[in-house]
C-alpha cells in the first residue's frame, strides 16, 4: 500500500525537523558548552555557537526539503552534510572548536550519504566531549548518521533509524529543558502536537491513499472508456474517409498502383486511417496500402459479411462500417461501393473501397505516450499487445485484474493501478476485446509524492502554527511565574524593594500578591534589623578601630579557650597572622610562642598573679607576667602580658582577654641608662683623676717651675677633655630636645678640612694626617660649627682606633648634587654587623666592661643628629683588621667655583672611599 511508507516518511521527517530545531535552541542556550547553564544571565552566543545554530537550521532545512520531497535527493543530503558540519564546529565544549575542523576531512566512501554519516558521528564525538550528560544527544546523532547512510539502500530502514535518532535527541532535549519552565512547557506542548501531527498524518496518509487510489482508478476507467469510445467511432470515420475517395471509382478499379503510387494515394486520401483496400466485383484485391498488410487481415476483411453486402449491393446497401478481431488485433473498418460511370442503378457495384484503423501495439504506444498511461489490449480474452510503459506483461496485468473493471494490483505484488473497458462492435453488439489502462510507476510515484507533499506541508504548517499559538499562550501563563522568579532572584540578591507585580485573578495572581506582601513584611523587618545592625556595627567599628589602633597586642579567647580576637599589634609581636589563629586553642598557640623559662616571671610594679592561666579561659582572676615571645623566625621579643576575665552584664564568665606590651624599648632604655651612667662615670673620672693628682702635688710641695708648667699643661689637657665630654652631652641633649637649631650656610670644605687637619697635626706629634681634597670642590651647605664637630669626631675615632700611629687621610669629591667627604684610617676596622648599628645612641664597637677604648657612645649618635639636621647622610665601609672609611654625603651649597681637578693619588695602602 502507498500509505504505509508515506506515513513512515512523514513521521521520520517531522521528528527530524523538530529534533534539529530543538538542538539549535539548545546550542543557543549554551547547553553543549560543557559549563553549567546560567538561567539568570544569558551570555552572547559568539561565533562558534552561532555556527552551530546555523548548522542545526540548515540540517532542519534539509529534512524539510526531504519531507516535502522538494528538489533533488542529492541536494537534501548535501544540506544534511553542511548542517552536520556546522553542528560539529559549534556543538561541543567551550574553547575546543578549532580541534574539530581537521576532523571534517572525510575518511568515508565518497558519497553524500556517507559524508552525512561521518559528519553525524563527528557531531556525536563533539557532544560527548561536553560531558557524559549528553550521551542521549550523541546517540541520536549516531542514529541519524546511520539513517543517512541507509536511506539510499533501504529507505524504510533509513526512516526507522531517523525516527530512533530523533526520539533519542528529543529525550535529551526534554532533560535539557529542565532549566527553564518556558522551555519545559513548550517542549511538552510541542511533543504532544508533534505526536498528534504524526498520528493525523498517518491516518490521513492511509485515508488519503485510499482516496487517491480511488481517484486514480476512476481516472483510469475514464481513460479506458474514452479510448473504447474513440475506437467505436472509427467505423463511421472510416466510411466517411472511403466515401470521399470513392468519387473516382474507375481509376481505383482499373488502375493497379505501384507501391509508391499507393502510398501517395494513402497520404492524400487516407492519412487518418491505417490501411485501405480496393476490391473488384469478384472480391479480389486490386490495390492496397500498406503492401504488407497481412494475409489474415485481408482475408478477414474480404470475407466479412458487411463488406460482402456492400460489394454485392444487396438491399441497395452502398456503404457500411463495422469491427472485427483478427490476428490479435481489433479492426475498425468502413466499406463504400465503387460504381463506375455507365452502371445502371439496378446493376451491382463494380467493387468496394475498404479503409480502417487497427487497435494494436502501435496505437497503444501512441496513446500511452499521449495519455501517460500504460495500455494493455485484450483480444478474444487473451492479452494481444502491451505498451512498454506498463512495465510488466499483459498476462500479469490480466491475471491481476481478473474479471474486475478496476483494481489496485499492489495486492498481487504489482506496483500498478488498472481499469478496463470492453470493445463492442457497434453493429453486432459483440464484445471483441478489452482495453486495460494502467498507471505507470512514474505516475504512482507522482501520486505518492503529491500526497506526501500535501500531508507534510499541512502537518508542518499546522504544527508550526500550533507551536506559535502554544508559545503565545504558554508565555502568557509563564510570564507571571517568570516575574515571580525574577523578583525572588532580586530579593535573593538583597533587593527587598523588588515586587512580582502579578495582578491576575487566578491562583498565580493570589500567589504573587501574597509574595509581595511577604516581601513587604521582610522589608520592614530588614529595615529594623538594619538599624539595629548599623548601631551595633558602629559600636563594633569603634571597638575594632580601638583594638586595631592599639599599640599593644590584644588577644581574646572565648569560654572554650579558642581565640576570637587577634589585633595587628598581636600579629606583629607573635609573628602570627590573625587568619591563622582565629578559632585555634589559645593554650596551643601561645605555648609555642612563649619561652617556658619566662612564662611565670612577674612584671615589676604590676599587681596580680604571675600565672596567665592560658589553659583556663574561665579563670576568675587577673594576672601579669613578663615573658619572652619567640617569633616563628626565631626572633625574641620581651613583652609584659596582662590577663583578665571577661564577664557578661549578669556576671557570667565569657572568656579571657590578654594584653601584650612590647617592653624591648624599656629594656633597651634601661640598658642604655646603665651603660651611660657607667660610661659617664668612667669618662669623667678619667680626666678628673690627673687633674686631682696634679693639683694635689702642686698644693703640697714645690716641684719647680718646669714640673709645675708640665703639671699645669696636663691639667689643662684633662680639663679640655672634660669640657669636651660635658659639651658633647650638652649638645646631644640640646639636639635631641630641639633646643639647639642648626644654621646651615655655604662652607668652603677645602679650607675647613685644611684648618682642622693642621690643629690635629699640632696636637698629635708623630701622627700623619693626609689631606687629599680636590681643589674644585663646590661649597657645601651645613652649620660650620657642627660640621667641624662632626669632622673632629670622625678624626677622633680614626685616631682612637688606629693605636699603632697609622696615618689618617681625608678625601673629598663631588658626586652630583653632593660632596663625598671621607675619613680613612688603617686601624682595627669594624665588623660589618656592628657597622649597621654604628650610629646608634650609646652604642660602641666594644661595649664590654674590659674594653680598651674609652668613650660615652654618644659621639657618632651626635654625628647622626647633626647630619640629619643638615640633610646629609653617612656611610661606613670597613673590614676587621683592614681599617675603616667613614663617608659623609654633604649637600652642595652653591655653584662650583672652579673646574674640578683630578683627585691626588692616595698613598700606598690607603682604602679608597666607597662609591655611591
Amino acid at each position: 500500500m502507498v500509505g504505509v511508507p508515506s506515513a513512515l516518511h512523514l513521521a521520520a521527517a517531522l521528528l527530524a525537523v523538530a529534533a534539529s530545531v530543538g538542538l539549535g535552541f539548545a546550542i543557543a542556550e549554551g547547553v553543549l558548552t560543557g559549563r553549567p547553564v546560567d538561567t539568570r544571565h544569558r551570555q552572547p552566543m559568539g561565533t562558534w555557537r552561532t555556527i552551530g545554530v546555523l548548522g542545526a537550521l540548515v540540517y532542519a532545512a534539509g529534512h524539510v526539503m526531504a519531507g516535502a520531497l522538494v528538489g533533488d535527493p542529492t541536494l537534501w543530503t548535501w544540506l544534511h552534510v553542511g548542517g552536520l558540519a556546522g553542528l560539529a564546529v559549534g556543538a561541543g565544549p567551550a574553547g575546543d572548536h578549532d580541534r574539530s575542523l581537521p576532523l571534517l576531512i572525510p575518511v568515508v566512501p565518497q558519497t553524500p550519504s556517507w559524508f552525512a554519516a561521518g559528519a553525524g558521528l563527528l557531531v556525536a564525538v563533539r557532544m560527548l566531549g561536553a560531558g557524559r550528560a549528553h550521551l542521549g544527544a550523541a546517540l541520536g546523532m549516531v542514529l541519524l548518521g546511520l539513517g543517512h547512510a541507509a536511506a539510499p539502500l533501504e529507505p524504510v530502514i533509513g526512516d526507522w533509524l531517523t525516527i530512533a535518532g530523533a526520539v533519542s535527541l528529543g529525550g535529551w532535549l526534554w532533560v535539557a529543558a529542565r532549566h527553564r519552565i518556558l522551555a519545559k512547557l513548550l517542549a511538552a506542548f510541542g511533543t504532544a502536537l508533534l505526536a498528534l501531527a504524526i498520528l493525523l498524518a498517518a491516518v490521513l496518509s492511509t485515508v488519503g491513499a485510499a482516496q487517491l487510489t480511488n481517484d486514480e482508478l476512476t481516472r483510469l476507467s475514464r481513460l479506458a472508456e474514452t479510448l473504447v469510445q474513440e475506437v467505436s467511432q472509427w467505423p463511421a470515420e472510416a466510411v466517411n474517409s472511403a466515401a470521399a475517395i470513392a468519387i473516382a471509382p474507375r481509376s481505383l478499379l482499373e488502375t493497379r498502383f505501384a507501391a509508391q503510387e499507393a502510398a501517395e494515394l494513402y497520404r492524400v486520401g487516407f492519412a487518418d486511417q491505417d490501411f485501405f483496400l480496393v476490391l473488384d466485383a469478384a472480391g479480389q484485391v486490386v490495390n492496397q496500402h500498406p503492401q504488407d498488410l497481412g494475409g489474415s487481415l485481408v482475408l478477414s476483411l474480404t470475407g466479412d459479411p458487411l463488406v460482402g453486402t456492400v460489394r454485392a449491393g444487396t438491399g441497395d446497401v452502398q456503404q457500411a462500417g463495422g469491427m472485427l478481431s483478427t490476428g490479435g488485433r481489433v479492426v475498425a473498418f468502413g466499406a463504400v461501393a465503387l460504381r463506375p460511370d455507365g452502371l445502371l442503378p439496378e446493376d451491382p457495384p463494380g467493387g468496394v473501397l475498404v479503409t480502417g484503423r487497427l487497435v494494436d501495439v502501435v496505437w497503444a504506444e501512441q496513446e500511452s505516450a499521449s495519455l501517460d498511461v500504460g495500455i494493455v489490449g485484450v483480444v478474444d480474452d487473451s492479452p494481444a499487445f502491451t505498451a512498454a510503459a506498463v512495465g510488466t506483461t499483459g498476462d500479469a496485468v490480466l491475471d491481476g485484474l481478473g474479471t474486475r473493471d478496476r483494481a489496485d494490483l499492489g495486492e498481487q505484488g504489482l506496483t500498478l493501478f488498472a481499469a478496463s473497458a470492453p470493445i463492442v462492435d457497434p453493429e453486432s453488439g459483440a464484445t471483441l476485446g478489452r482495453i486495460i489502462t494502467t498507471s505507470t510507476p512514474a505516475v504512482i510515484a507522482a501520486v505518492e509524492r503529491a500526497q506526501t507533499q500535501r500531508l507534510f506541508v499541512v502537518a508542518l504548517a499546522g504544527g508550526l502554527l500550533a507551536i506559535v499559538a502554544g508559545a503565545i499562550v504558554t508565555r502568557r501563563f509563564v510570564r507571571p511565574i517568570s516575574q515571580l522568579t525574577e523578583a525572588a532572584r532580586q530579593i535573593g540578591a538583597g533587593d527587598l524593594g523588588a515586587r512580582a507585580g502579578v495582578d491576575s485573578a487566578d491562583e498565580v495572581g493570589l500567589l504573587g500578591r501574597t509574595f509581595d506582601e511577604m516581601v513587604g513584611s521582610l522589608s520592614t523587618q530588614r529595615a529594623e534589623l538594619t538599624d539595629a545592625a548599623r548601631t551595633e556595627s558602629k559600636l563594633r567599628g569603634r571597638l575594632e578601630s580601638l583594638t586595631t589602633s592599639m599599640s599593644d597586642g590584644l588577644i581574646a579567647a572565648d569560654a572554650d579557650g579558642h581565640i576570637i580576637q587577634f589585633n595587628p599589634a598581636a600579629e606583629a609581636l607573635t609573628g602570627l597572622l590573625a587568619v591563622e589563629v582565629i578559632g585555634e586553642a589559645l593554650a596551643t598557640v601561645m605555648a609555642e610562642r612563649i619561652a617556658a623559662e619566662s612564662a611565670t616571671e612577674a612584671v615589676p610594679g604590676m599587681s596580680g598573679e604571675a600565672d596567665l592561666h592560658l589553659d583556663d579561659p574561665l579563670a576568675d582572676s587577673s594576672s601579669a607576667a613578663r615573658v619572652l615571645l619567640v617569633r616563628p623566625d626565631g626572633e625574641q621579643t620581651p613583652a609584659a602580658v596582662t590577663a583578665a576575665p571577661v564577664r557578661s552584664p549578669d556576671g557570667e564568665l565569657l572568656g579571657r582577654v590578654f594584653v601584650l606590651r612590647d617592653i624591648s624599648r624599656e629594656i633597651e632604655v634601661e640598658r642604655m641608662k646603665t651603660e651611660f651612667l657607667a660610661n659617664v662615670s668612667h669618662e669623667l673620672r678619667t680626666p678628673i683623676t690627673p687633674i686631682k693628682g696634679y693639683a694635689n702635688v702642686l698644693a703640697r710641695r714645690d716641684v719647680g717651675a718646669e714640673a709645675t708648667q708640665r703639671f699645669a699643661g696636663e691639667i689643662l689637657n684633662s680639663t679640655a677633655r672634660l669640657e669636651r665630654i660635658v659639651g658633647m652631652i650638652v649638645d646631644f641633649a640640646g639636639l635631641d630636645s630641639g633646643r639647639v637649631v642648626l644654621e646651615p650656610e655655604p662652607i668652603d670644605l677645602t679650607a675647613m678640612v685644611a684648618e682642622t687637619l693642621e690643629e690635629w697635626r699640632a696636637g698629635h706629634d708623630g701622627r700623619e694626617f693626609g689631606n687629599f681634597l680636590n681643589g674644585g670642590l663646590p661649597p657645601v651647605l651645613a652649620d660650620p660649627v657642627y660640621l667641624r664637630r662632626v669632622l673632629d669626631e670622625l678624626l677622633d675615632n680614626a685616631v682612637k682606633f688606629s693605636p699603632d700611629g697609622d696615618p689618617v687621610d681625608v678625601t673629598a669629591r663631588a658626586e652630583g648634587g653632593h660632596v663625598r667627604l671621607s675619613v680613612i684610617d688603617r686601624g682595627i676596622g669594624i665588623d660589618p654587623k656592628a657597622a649597621a648599628h654604628l650610629f646608634t645612641d650609646f652604642r660602641q664597637v666594644d661595649g664590654t666592661e674590659t674594653r680598651h677604648y674609652g668613650g660615652l657612645g654618644l659621639g657618632l649618635g651626635l654625628v647622626k643628629r647633626i647630619l640629619d639636621g643638615s640633610g646629609a647622610t653617612a656611610e661606613v665601609d670597613s673590614d676587621p683588621g683592614v681599617g675603616a672609611t667613614v663617608s659623609l654625603l654633604l649637600p652642595v651649597g652653591g655653584p662650583v667655583p672652579v673646574p674640578a681637578l683630578p683627585m691626588p693619588p692616595l698613598r700606598a695602602g690607603t682604602v679608597p672611599p666607597p662609591p655611591l
